[in-house]
């Protein structure tokens, strides 16, 4: 497969994303893991929904670097993304996402509420792994 190959299989399987995972660390450096299941791509940065008090919003504040895990519905096609991560302030941004994103106001009350909240991750490299092609993925740089 090329780069560009690549590259567009890792993004359809980040679109086509229903639920993944994403990995901030702690002050330890201790690797923390949740699933997410709200995403918006905007030139090439995804963003995430969290609330203001979210552990991961204060594990950004202290080491931006991340990573995302997406799968392919019937998964055997693995997209890892790494990356930084920062809190996006944007109102506008907010209500795009919210309004691209019905499922937020089963946690939110609107996009101008407080606590809610939007993690910026900028990708850097990604892993793509196809099980039908090979069982080593291949590495590119992102975006």
């Amino acid at each position: 497969m090329t780069n560009d190959e690549i590259k567009k299989a890792i993004w359809n399987i980040v679109g086509g994303a229903k639920v993944f995972v994403y990995t901030t660390a702690d002050a330890q450096g201790n690797p923390h893991s949740r699933y997410m299941g709200a995403l918006m791509i905007e030139d090439s940065v995804i963003y995430m929904a969290t609330a203001s008090c979210a552990r991961k919003v204060q594990q950004i504040k202290g080491h931006p670097n991340g990573e995302l895990l997406f799968a392919s519905e019937e998964y055997k096609e693995v997209a890892t993304i790494s990356g930084e991560s920062n809190i996006a302030e944007s109102l506008e941004l907010k209500k795009q996402f919210w309004q691209a994103n019905p499922i937020c106001k089963d946690y939110f009350s609107s996009y101008e509420a407080p606590e809610f909240t939007l993690i910026a991750f900028g990708p850097t490299t990604a892993e793509y792994l196809n099980l039908a092609l090979q069982l080593e993925p291949f590495a590119v740089s992102l975006p």
